[in-house]
C-alpha cells in the first residue's frame, strides 16, 4: 500500500512538469519567413561603385536575410559574381536594388515559393519553364460574413415608429437596400476553374500560356509549370486574391 501511495504522489507532482514540457513551440521556419518578408520591405541606401556583384549580394543577404542561388548561365554572365556593378541609391527596397544591379549584367531574378531568390539570365527568365507549387486553400475556402438586421433601443414614446416593438423594448430594422449593397461582402473565389482562368487572364492570357506551360489544381495545391516571368505574375495575383474580402 505504501508503495502504491508513493507512486501516485510522484505521478501527481510530476504532471505539471510534464505538461510544461508537452507544449509545442512555434514553427521556427515560419517565424523566420515572416521576419525575412518584413525585412525585405526595409529601405536601404547602397553605395557600391564598381563593386563585384557578389559583394552586393552578400550585403543584401546580411541586411534582409535573403538566400540566393545563381543558375549556371547567371554564373557565366556574372563571372561567378566577380563582374562589377554600380548601385548608388537612397531609400530603396532589396527588390529594387536587385533590379538595378542585375539589369547591368543582363540578369533577372525571381522569388521561389520557399522564399529563395533565383538569379538567372534574361533568356531563362522569359523562356525556361519551371514547376512551382502554390497552396491556394485559403483563397478557395475563405469564409464570408453577411450583413444582418440593425438592432437599436426604442426610446419611450417612439413605440409606434418600430412595428411590433413594446415600450422600452428593442426594434429590429433591415438596412435600406443601398446600405445592404455597401455592407454585403464581395464573394470569394470558390470555383477552382474560375481561379485558374483569372490567373491566366491576369498574366497574359492564351498568348502567354502557350506550349510547354500548364496549370493544374489538386486538393488546394496549384501546380504551375511556366517561365519565371509568368511565375512572378501568378504569385502577385495570388497575393492580391489573399487580400480579397
Amino acid at each position: 500500500m505504501r508503495l502504491v501511495t508513493s507512486w501516485l504522489a510522484v505521478a501527481i507532482f510530476s504532471l505539471p512538469a510534464f505538461a510544461e514540457d508537452a507544449k509545442l513551440p512555434g514553427d521556427p521556419k515560419k517565424e523566420e519567413k515572416k521576419e525575412v518578408k518584413k525585412e525585405a520591405e526595409k529601405l536601404l541606401s547602397p553605395e557600391f561603385d564598381e563593386a563585384p556583384l557578389a559583394d552586393l549580394l552578400s550585403w543584401l543577404s546580411r541586411e534582409v536575410g535573403f538566400e540566393y542561388d545563381l543558375t549556371k548561365a547567371a554564373q557565366k554572365l556574372s563571372k561567378r559574381g566577380l563582374e562589377k556593378v554600380k548601385v548608388i541609391a537612397k531609400d530603396k527596397t532589396a527588390r529594387e536594388i536587385l533590379d538595378m544591379a542585375l539589369a547591368q549584367l543582363h540578369l533577372s531574378w525571381a522569388e521561389k515559393v520557399t522564399g529563395q531568390i533565383k538569379i538567372m539570365s534574361s533568356d531563362e527568365y522569359v523562356k525556361d519553364a519551371v514547376l512551382e507549387l502554390y497552396d491556394v486553400r485559403e483563397i478557395l475556402n475563405k469564409i464570408t460574413d453577411f450583413a444582418g438586421p440593425d438592432s437599436s433601443l426604442v426610446k419611450k414614446g417612439d413605440e409606434k415608429k418600430a412595428d411590433g416593438s413594446s415600450p422600452g423594448g428593442h426594434a429590429f430594422e433591415d438596412p435600406p437596400d443601398e446600405e445592404k449593397e455597401k455592407e454585403r461582402p464581395k464573394k470569394p473565389i470558390e470555383d477552382p476553374d474560375k481561379l485558374k482562368q483569372l490567373l491566366k487572364n491576369g498574366s497574359g492570357g492564351d498568348e502567354a500560356w502557350g506550349e510547354g506551360t500548364s496549370m493544374d489544381l489538386v486538393n488546394g495545391i496549384l501546380y504551375v509549370k511556366a517561365p519565371w516571368k509568368l511565375q512572378n505574375k501568378v504569385r502577385t495575383l495570388l497575393n492580391q486574391f489573399r487580400q480579397f474580402k
